[in-house]
């Protein structure tokens, strides 16, 4: 990624919706030393708003001028008070329980050595977009810990971009320019290797790859939806389609997925590519989101799209060749078309 483009964030070619609204982004940023009570503290003094206590494990900021944050802790056991139900099956009768704020902060504390803090911003305009940066030095000040702090950690920044447009091809291209960008910002990112042995940003399957790929393959939105359901399916990859697809057809997505209590519906991509190197002042958000507007860029110029794909044929000849140097080294090449 050129060294300029850091602290700059870069627009894509598209930054209203086919209504003619300016496109929105969401982003769920993680990280580590600082708890959900301080990080909503800090949140609430920089963004406005009337800081709101859910549990010890999820705060949230109401009244923002930008809209509502949360702040949490991303374990679905915590935030769910899951616990209570097993307290429960041995007689233990939580609502008298004195000592269950202790007992929180006891599971919060245990937690927070391995599962991230989370904020949930609300969608912010594409032209606005640098109010992140003054929490993100906020945290960084009160020593948040990002993703290269511990091997245990495996942190991320998820990028939600609203859709421009259902039309199929507009989806199809922005998966294909990932597919095809996937290998090189891995590598340009650094992204770290302990998120690598995660499976949540993982790849298409190669037998996707290779579908979506084909020059012949021009699906109606239909069969988009039920090719992704079929081969692709989980939410564990580095560009979700599901909420996006599910907004677009909520019965027969959710009918098909794993997991659909995970699953929101909403018309836009969720791309979680993207590092959380909070405490390392090098690090930006800026520079992630240019990872994304790249993608956009490939995806929105078709003749370079179609240029990117013959390379990767060519060049990418087997399943195994899980280190695609070859692909990497020519993407560097070929990236300044994109940077421009």
């Amino acid at each position: 990624m050129p060294a300029s483009s850091r602290g700059r964030y870069n627009l894509p070619p598209r930054t209203r919706t086919d209504a003619g609204k300016m496109r929105r982004v969401g982003f769920e940023l993680e990280y580590g030393g600082i708890d959900p009570e301080r990080s909503a503290a800090i949140v609430g003094d920089i963004c406005g708003g009337d800081l709101v206590r859910e549990s010890p494990f999820r705060y949230r900021i109401d009244h923002a001028p930008a809209g509502t944050f949360y702040v949490e802790i991303d374990a679905r056991f915590l935030k769910e008070r899951k616990y209570r139900e097993y307290l429960s099956s041995l007689n233990i009768d939580v609502d008298r329980l004195d000592s269950l704020g202790s007992l929180e902060k006891v599971l919060r504390d245990i937690a927070s050595t391995v599962v991230p803090c989370e904020i949930v911003t609300p969608p912010v305009p594409m032209d606005n977009l640098a109010l992140l940066d003054d929490i993100v030095e906020a945290l960084r000040q009160n020593k948040a810990e990002g993703t290269k702090s511990s091997l245990l950690y495996a942190f991320g920044l998820h990028i939600n971009p609203d859709l421009a447009s259902g039309d199929p091809r507009y989806l199809l291209n922005h998966m294909r320019a990932f597919c095809l960008l996937y290998d090189w910002i891995c590598a340009d990112s650094g992204v770290d290797f302990t998120r690598r042995l995660t499976p949540y940003i993982n790849r298409y399957p190669e037998k996707y790859v290779h579908l979506i790929l084909g020059a012949d393959y021009r699906p109606d939105i239909h069969t988009l939806i039920d090719d992704y359901l079929a081969l692709v399916g989980s939410r564990n990859h580095a560009l979700d389609m599901l909420p996006a697809l599910a907004d677009i057809d909520a019965a027969t997505v959710l009918a098909a997925a794993a997991e659909p209590e995970l699953i929101k519906p909403r018309p836009a991509f969720h791309y979680r590519l993207a590092n959380s190197l909070i405490d390392d002042p090098a690090w930006d958000v800026a520079g992630e989101w240019n990872y994304w507007v790249l993608i956009e860029r490939l995806a929105d110029d078709e003749s370079l799209l179609a240029e990117f794909t013959q390379a990767y044929r060519r060049l990418v000849t087997s399943p195994f060749d899980i280190f695609r140097g070859a692909w990497v080294d020519h993407v560097a090449t070929r990236i300044e078309a994109l940077a421009r």
